[in-house]
């Protein structure tokens, strides 16, 4: 290399180390005491909503709605999820919510279920024993693969 095509480094060395710096980051929040946590939204730590937990109920007549709909399957990609609930429905009052996702339904495992053969399972049953957990990230990502909005909540 000869001296004409040589980079030149600047005479000011504080200049020269400015402008190589990589750039700024966002701060942190501020340290809040763990006292003061319960309840503050950067501080959320129950996590509870997101066990494993059972729920059990019943259609008193053949024909009565189960009181909750659902979206998604292994046809669109991704797994069951309860998309919305009646209100003061039995669904409701034994605590299923939009977001949740049913791993089975009275023994019958529904990881790899069409849309389809998880609405016919749901159709013939009187009485329902679900397995459920609250996952509401892979609740929003089934609006991604259908290329829905997703609700406002």
């Amino acid at each position: 290399m000869s001296y004409e095509t040589f980079p030149m480094v600047p005479h000011n060395e504080a200049a020269f180390n400015q402008a190589n710096l990589p750039p700024r980051y966002q701060t942190p929040p501020p340290w809040i005491p763990p006292k003061e946590r319960v309840g503050h939204p950067d501080y959320d730590n129950n996590l509870s909503k997101f066990l494993l937990r059972s729920v059990k109920f019943r259609r008193s007549k053949s024909n009565e709605q189960l009181g909750f709909s659902i979206r998604g399957g292994a046809d669109y990609g991704c797994r069951i999820y309860i998309s919305g609930v009646i209100p003061d429905s039995v669904a409701f009052r034994v605590g299923m919510k939009p977001g949740d996702l049913i791993l089975s339904i009275n023994s019958v495992d529904f990881s790899n279920i069409t849309y389809d053969e998880a609405i016919k399972v749901l159709k013939n049953l009187d009485e329902i024993e679900a397995r459920l957990k609250y996952y509401p990230y892979g609740y929003y990502k089934t609006y991604e693969r259908t290329g829905e909005a997703p609700p406002i909540e």
